[in-house]
């Protein structure tokens, strides 16, 4: 596994495949986007997804502590990308509107902040930030680190360079302004809260009890 892996974190994979284990999240982490569907319907299908375990050592081999990811969890009995719309927060919200949507999975400020780090891996879109960009032309690299797991992206956030309106909007709240300065300073700090928070993120929605099964096999429901 580990040599294949490392494989996989040339430019072009790590970085999704990164910000895809944290993303099992329409009903929480149930492993409903490891479902395949021959219609192409599945949660899967939506945004390209794979899962936790791989995407954590993946993070690992870009920069990240290493830590337990947590097993045993029932599984989800539903799995649908028309399910996905509206889930993943826009590039373009407002600090209230990101602090809604975490809110909405018991996720905190503190966490809101933390799991924005991600974004220290992969590039973005070109529609998704022309609104932030002036007077640049011709081919630019706004990040000197784009394919390691650093603390990069706070500090370009400190100097106003954050990426996208998302990004910036973090400083627009003194409580995550600081939080901000406070990773910017310290990559070690941003390093332990990420991990705490990634924990927490894949505790949301969990089924227990009568809730969801037991697969007898991993991509699709008994």
């Amino acid at each position: 596994m580990y040599s294949t892996d490392k494989q996989l974190t040339k430019r072009k994979s790590k970085p999704g495949i990164a910000r895809a284990s944290g993303e099992d999240f329409v009903a929480g982490c149930d492993a409903s986007i490891l479902i395949e569907s021959d219609d192409g319907d599945a949660e899967r299908d939506a945004p390209t997804y794979w899962l936790s375990l791989r995407g954590m050592f993946l993070y690992w081999l870009a920069g990240m502590p290493s830590f337990a990811v947590e097993l045993g969890r029932r599984d989800g009995l539903v799995s649908s990308k028309d399910r996905v719309a509206g889930k993943i927060p826009s590039p373009r919200f407002t600090i209230t509107e990101l602090l809604s949507s975490f809110a909405e999975r018991n996720l905190t400020l503190a966490d809101l902040v933390t799991l924005s780090g991600a974004h220290s891996l992969g590039s973005a879109n070109c529609d998704k930030v022309t609104c932030r960009l002036r007077g640049v032309h011709g081919d630019h690299n706004f990040d000197d680190t784009p394919f390691q797991f650093d603390n990069l992206y706070y500090r370009k956030l400190v100097s106003g360079q954050g990426l996208l309106p998302s990004d910036q909007a973090l400083v627009a709240d003194p409580e995550a302004k600081a939080l901000v300065f406070k990773f910017a300073a310290a990559s070690d700090e941003f390093h332990a809260a990420f991990a705490a928070s990634m924990r927490l993120l894949g505790r949301v929605g969990v089924k227990t009890g009568a809730q969801g099964e037991v697969r007898r096999v991993c991509s699709s429901s008994n």
